[in-house]
């Protein structure tokens, strides 16, 4: 006599729990992207394949004349003094803008703070871009530079216990780089 076992079917529940799963996992896994060093690779494949702008709105057709900033991407590579290679500025202004908007989706930049990044590319998993690209790029970036003073004054506020004076005085260091403008509304939006 032969025995068998019974197998069991999963049902459209589980199957949905499966792909939930799965989205889930996946989602984890490009969040922690960054901190697993693949945000560098995401950046080159920005780089290689650059069909279509990432300005919201404007499209390229591949007239040069018009858009000669956004023609090519890194130029070559030199050596970092640690021994690994890093890409030369970029003069791509599509890529500039993407960087801009991760870096500004992850930490509030000043101005002047977010152009240094973008040029200076001072963490090494950031690619670094030249001055006309960095200013492109942020010419079409929608970023409240108020809002993210306020937004670092609430951390200094939180995090770091400082006073209102300390505060305003940190946002207008060359550290932060944010204008008095800027400074001021920090302080006057910080809760009490």
């Amino acid at each position: 006599m032969e025995v068998t076992t019974p197998t069991r079917k999963r049902g459209p529940l589980a199957n949905f729990l499966l792909i939930l799963i799965t989205v889930i996992s996946l989602l984890v896994i490009a969040y922690l992207g960054d901190f697993l060093g693949m945000q560098h690779w995401v950046n080159e494949k920005f780089e290689s394949g650059n069909s279509a702008s990432a300005y919201p709105g404007h499209t390229t057709d591949g007239d040069k004349s018009q858009d000669s900033d956004t023609t090519e991407g890194h130029q070559g590579d030199s050596s970092n003094t640690d021994g690994r290679k890093k890409a030369k500025a970029s003069d791509n202004a599509d890529d500039a803008y993407m960087q801009a908007l991760y870096l500004t989706d992850n930490y509030p930049y000043s101005k002047k703070k977010l152009e240094d990044e973008l040029i200076s590319g001072s963490n090494q998993n950031h690619p670094t871009f030249t001055r006309a690209a960095a200013e492109k790029a942020m010419g079409h970036l929608k970023y409240d530079y108020k809002e993210a003073a306020a937004k670092c004054a609430r951390s200094y506020q939180l995090n770091l216990k400082m006073k209102p004076e300390e505060i305003h005085d940190q946002l207008m260091s060359s550290s932060e780089g944010y204008t008095k403008e800027e400074a001021d509304y920090a302080i006057q939006h910080l809760r009490g």
